[in-house]
């Protein structure tokens, strides 16, 4: 080693030590509630994991009565592994967390060839935000396998490089382990297939190329046959089609383009660059449509929504200079020679997309494109300081190093924020920018009073909930609707809570009739206590209490729900019911209030009774202000005993002239046999 590169090489090191250090400081040591799984993927998978490690067999066992969720159907592949090994699931982010960190190091120094630019990208990457609130402690799923994905791309591109099919084989094998795996293994042959659209058009596609498609597509699919089609989501069918489309295009058009020339080959070519797609998305609509993957789910519901200005931080903003540094290095004429760039780009611009549907794609997307952001930064900071002279040389590098120091703390303090705000479920329905430091959750107390004494049991509630209940309770418990499950559950609990005791009563009775499960309902809502009236005020209304201004001027205060109240109107469609049979919309001032402008039936719901009444029994009287300033009465429920109530308070609003604490409530009962 010369002597000049070392002093280069030292400060990398100290750099990829300081990323990976940053990176376990926010994903572990700052997290709150480090023992409480945030997103509610986490709560299915760690459940799946204790599940296997009590040495439950893999059978067809569905966490959806009374047919939904089974096991075999879900992406199980890293739990099995995950409970063989013994360590916690939290433990296996961390470690595929730093995986990750050093995966993006050596793709960035596989492409600028300069440990500089690979550790600035890796630091980048680390503090990054989606990537922070993915890969931190109280987060696991399936998608942590992520950075195989690069190892994947980085055994193709030194494959083609030195022409070694073993290299391209390994890769070949690992593909189709993330396919199974259902960590976003599709991805691959999605990407693949854009590089073999671009090599027809360039009229360059060697036999290689070729069968790394034909293999990736086959080994893949005979896998899939292999366990019954079970892990075929609708992403898989569509960029699985989208290869197979793209291998045929490449073949009809070079038998094509044998006897035409001129304007009508190019033509030919321009339409082979998009009919794959075309046609896989076609293919993809009527497989979802007709349902034709029995087996299968579509995809497992998180709780973080897509957010893209947010969840990129600084790399968002740079991604400018990222699209500017593949344009001059011409990356797409590079193709064949360079793999790794154009897929790194591709994945980029179809990960950014697709994040709409799946926000933990948004961690590709940020590896993808670092290592370029991190080359461009470095190259125009290269750049001014060898073409500056004197002093300004000095200030160039000092408003580079800003530029760089910058760039990594505003990322941190974004990071800072992820790992500071408690689980999801502590907030529930309630949006955080509303509810910002709530450290106790209505739910999970109320779900462990009833701990260790629920047995073999059915619940029933919003499905959003469901993955909770699953992962906390963590036994042989079903729930009646998941976010994935079939729609016709969720529309059962729809009917259930929609409808008065009585019928509701008699639906249960009959979902349950050839079992010996006991069921039990869960509900929640937002409430607010007017402090005003004293420390020991027995009086809430339903909802948050909101205070804003009129045009005028003139201060409002009114209230708005969050729970199962708010969703009202989702609960009556999905029902089938007319929803003007429960809501006048004539009470309604403002459209926050519509869920509250109750009709006279909306009273007779379960769910209105059921949250009324454990208010009731907690001594509270309970007030529907937008429908009526007298108190609400219903008849204590016959046929469902309350068992848990619980409020947790969530944050206050006042002024000079009225003073609310807001709380969140639960409530569960159990249904009388």
């Amino acid at each position: 080693m010369k002597y000049r590169e070392k002093p280069v090489l030292l400060i990398s090191l100290v750099l990829i030590a300081l990323a990976l250090s940053i990176y376990l400081c926010l994903s572990y040591v700052l997290v709150e509630g480090k023992e409480i799984p945030d997103d509610s993927v986490t709560w299915l998978h760690v459940h799946l994991v204790n599940h296997f490690r009590r040495g439950l067999e893999l059978t067809d066992y569905s966490f959806s009565y009374p047919n939904g969720t089974s096991t075999l159907i879900l992406p199980v592949l890293l739990d099995i592994l995950v409970a063989l090994s013994g360590v916690k699931p939290g433990y296996i982010t961390l470690l595929l967390g730093v995986t990750y960190i050093v995966a993006v190091f050596i793709v960035s120094l596989k492409i600028a060839k300069n440990p500089l630019v690979a550790a600035a990208s890796s630091i980048l990457f680390a503090t990054t935000p989606s990537f922070i609130y993915w890969f931190k402690y109280n987060n696991y799923g399936a998608y942590t396998l992520q950075p195989l994905l690069l190892l994947v791309l980085l055994l193709f591109s030194q494959g083609f490089a030195t022409r070694k099919y073993r290299l391209l084989m390994l890769g070949i094998c690992l593909s189709a382990f993330l396919w199974l795996s259902w960590s976003e293994g599709w991805l691959l042959a999605l990407v693949y297939s854009l590089y073999i659209v671009v090599l027809t058009y360039r009229g360059v596609a060697d036999k290689w190329s070729l069968a790394v498609g034909v293999s990736l597509l086959a080994l893949s699919l005979s896998l899939e046959l292999l366990v019954g089609m079970r892990y075929v989501t609708v992403y898989h069918v569509f960029s699985c089609s989208a290869l197979a489309v793209a291998l045929l295009v490449n073949w009809l058009t070079c038998w094509v383009l044998r006897d035409i020339s001129g304007h009508s080959a190019v033509s030919a070519k321009l339409v082979g660059l998009v009919f794959p797609y075309a046609v896989a998305l076609c293919i993809a609509g009527i497989a979802s449509y007709l349902s034709l993957m029995p087996n299968s789910i579509r995809f497992i519901g998180t709780t973080k929504t897509y957010s893209p200005v947010f969840d990129y931080g600084i790399i968002g903003l740079f991604s400018l200079l990222a699209v500017i540094t593949v344009v001059r290095s011409k990356i797409l004429y590079g193709v064949p020679v360079r793999v790794l760039e154009f897929m790194l780009i591709s994945l980029f611009a179809i990960c950014i997309i697709l994040a709409y549907g799946l926000p933990s794609l948004s961690v590709i997307a940020v590896a993808a494109v670092t290592p370029f952001i991190a080359l461009g930064l470095l190259s125009i900071s290269s750049s001014l300081y060898k073409l500056s002279r004197g002093r300004t040389k000095y200030f160039y590098t000092v408003v580079a190093l800003w530029i760089l120091i910058g760039s990594i703390a505003s990322n941190t303090l974004l990071s800072f924020s992820i790992s500071t705000t408690p689980s999801s479920i502590y907030y529930a329905d309630v949006p955080r920018k509303i509810a910002k430091e709530v450290n106790r959750s209505s739910i999970l107390e109320a779900l462990e009073s009833i701990k260790g004494h629920v047995g073999n049991a059915l619940f029933i509630s919003y499905w959003g909930y469901s993955k909770w209940i699953v992962g906390y309770l963590n036994g042989q418990v079903y729930t009646l609707a998941d976010t994935a499950g079939p729609p016709g559950n969720q529309r059962l609990v729809s009917q259930i809570l929609m409808s008065d005791e009585e019928v509701a009563y008699s639906l249960i009775k009959k979902l349950v009739r050839d079992s010996n499960l006991s069921v039990y309902i869960m509900v929640s809502e937002v409430i607010s206590i007017d402090l005003k009236a004293g420390a020991n005020s027995k009086t809430v209304n339903l909802g948050a209490a909101t205070a804003f201004e009129e045009a005028m001027g003139r201060p409002v205060l009114s209230f708005r729900v969050f729970g199962d109240v708010s969703r009202t109107l989702t609960y009556a469609e999905i029902s089938g019911y007319s929803i003007s049979d429960y809501i006048d919309i004539s009470y309604a001032r403002y459209h926050h209030e519509i869920p509250l402008s109750w009709s006279s039936r909306m009273l007779k719901t379960l769910l209105v009774k059921l949250i009324v009444n454990g208010l009731n029994e907690m001594g509270y009287t309970v007030i529907n202000a937008v429908y009526s300033r007298r108190p609400i009465e219903v008849e204590k429920p016959v046929h469902f005993e309350l068992v848990s109530s619980t409020t947790v308070p969530m944050y206050k609003v006042e002024s000079a002239v009225y003073k609310y604490q807001v709380y969140s409530y639960t409530a569960i009962y159990k249904v009388k046999p």
